[in-house]
């Protein structure tokens, strides 16, 4: 089977998206996000659940 070109339906992209390895995400923990979020003031549920964004996209 012939390797297909990753970015053939979003060739804007090509360039632009970062290798795993080196994403700010990859690293990422959540709870701290949680702690800088609540300094700000926010409230603790500020963000959408694991299962209700589970069953949103089941829907």
């Amino acid at each position: 089977m012939a390797e297909r070109d990753a970015y053939h339906l979003h060739p804007e992209l090509r360039g632009k998206i970062k290798p795993a390895v080196e994403s700010f995400f990859r690293d990422v923990d959540l709870g701290d996000i949680d702690a800088q979020v609540a300094k700000a003031g926010f409230p603790s549920d500020w963000h959408t659940p694991c299962e209700e964004r589970e069953a949103d996209r089941l829907r």
